[in-house]
C-alpha cells in the first residue's frame, strides 16, 4: 500500500455549515421524539413499505432509534473526515492533487451526513404523522431520499479541479 500525503487542511465554511446542519437535524429529531413521547401509543410504525405505507409496528421507545443513529452517524462522519488520507479514491493521490481530492472527499462526506440527518428527521416526523392517521411517508422524504442518492454522486462526477 502506498503512503498518501498527510496534510492539514482547515475546514471550509461549507464543511462547518454541513457539520452544524447534521448535528442540528439529529438533535431536532431527538427533540421531536422526546416532546411527543408521552403522547405516543404503545405501538408505533417502525417500517414503511416501498409505497411509503406503514407496514411494521413496534414499541413506542423505537421512536428514539433513528435520532440516536443520526447523532452517532453525524459525529462519526465529523471524526472520520479528519483522516482523508485513509479514504478510498478513484485516482492516485499525489502531493499535487491531495489538497483538492481531500477537500472534495471531506465536503462530499459532510453533505451526505447532513442530508441523511435531515432524512432521519423527516422520517421521525412522518412516523408521528402516521400515528395520527397520516399513514405514509411524505413527499419531502422522497425528495430528500433522492437528494441523498444524487447529490454526492453529482459532486464526485462534476466537481473538477480548476
Amino acid at each position: 500500500m502506498t503512503t498518501r500525503p498527510k496534510i492539514q487542511l482547515p475546514a471550509t465554511t461549507l464543511e462547518r455549515f454541513m457539520d452544524i446542519a447534521a448535528i442540528g437535524f439529529s438533535l431536532g429529531a431527538l427533540l421531536l421524539a422526546a416532546v411527543h413521547f408521552t403522547g405516543l401509543p404503545d405501538q408505533i410504525p417502525t417500517h414503511f413499505n416501498s409505497s411509503g405505507v406503514a407496514d411494521g409496528y413496534g414499541s413506542r421507545f423505537t421512536i428514539f432509534i433513528l435520532p440516536a443513529i443520526s447523532i452517532v452517524m453525524a459525529l462519526g462522519m465529523i471524526a472520520l473526515s479528519r483522516y482523508p488520507h485513509q479514504f478510498n479514491y478513484l485516482k492516485k493521490i499525489t502531493p499535487e492533487n491531495a489538497p483538492f481530492e481531500y477537500l472534495k472527499a471531506r465536503t462530499t462526506m459532510r453533505v451526505m451526513s447532513a442530508l441523511t440527518a435531515l432524512m432521519m428527521l423527516v422520517i421521525t416526523w412522518d412516523v408521528l404523522k402516521a400515528i395520527n392517521g397520516g399513514g405514509h411517508l411524505s413527499i419531502l422524504f422522497w425528495v430528500i431520499f433522492g437528494m441523498v442518492l444524487i447529490v454526492p454522486l453529482a459532486m464526485a462526477i462534476f466537481w473538477k479541479q480548476s
